[in-house]
């Protein structure tokens, strides 16, 4: 995480310890958690990068958009073209 640099790490590591207390309260609290349901964890990860991109606007200014096909989807190529975009990204992998 260093190379995104000092504050996006704090950024990225807050938000990792945000969503591991909620995931963690929901595995203890609600047993259809327990089993891998794709939607409802993808749902829960997609609130969370949303969450670190709200943060990393506030101080730094808009995230970049991926580029979206002529029909408005994203294409299947990711293009990374800047640290705030990156750290989404990996955000996103992890």
């Amino acid at each position: 995480m260093a190379i995104f640099g000092e504050d996006v790490s704090q950024m990225i590591r807050e938000i990792l310890r945000r969503w591991n207390r909620v995931m963690q309260k929901k595995l203890q609290t609600e047993p259809e958690y327990r089993p891998l349901r794709e939607r409802a964890h993808v749902d829960l990860i997609m609130d969370y990068l949303k969450k670190f991109q709200e943060m990393y606007e506030s101080v730094y200014g808009l995230v970049e958009r991926p580029k979206l096909a002529g029909d408005g989807r994203d294409i299947d190529t990711v293009y990374i073209n800047s640290t705030a975009y990156g750290a989404k990204v990996f955000l996103g992998l992890l």
